[in-house]
């Protein structure tokens, strides 16, 4: 499985990597609305061993996030590579939500943009 969740405290990390197919980003998507729903108002998309994203995975992305915010969690992405960075800009979507260069940022930074 190409993720796996960490909590710290309130905050829940998730690591994504590899290469995530379609039907996995919405099983993450899932997880973490599962998880937002159970109080843990900080999640963290640590992208530092994801490959590459692809349309379906910024829709996710993009997905997460409302649902996230729509139950009171922030979300922050953390450590994208050089490429997903890319793609983030590109989409504007790093303006919509924070990205940050460490996991201890993006938990501290709750939702600032960075």
């Amino acid at each position: 499985m190409p993720f796996s969740l960490t909590r710290r405290g309130t905050a829940v990390i998730v690591h994504l990597t590899g290469l995530l197919e379609n039907s996995e980003w919405v099983r993450l998507i899932d997880d973490l609305d599962e998880l937002a729903g159970q109080g843990h108002h900080r999640i963290v998309l640590d992208l530092s061993g994801l490959e590459s994203i692809e349309s379906s995975g910024l829709g996710s992305v993009v997905q997460l996030v409302s649902r996230c915010r729509m139950r009171g969690s922030s979300i922050g992405i953390a450590c994208p590579n050089a490429f997903v960075l890319g793609v983030l800009e590109v989409t504007r979507l790093d303006q919509w939500i924070g990205v940050s260069e460490s996991v201890e940022h993006a938990i501290a930074d709750d939702g600032a943009t960075r």
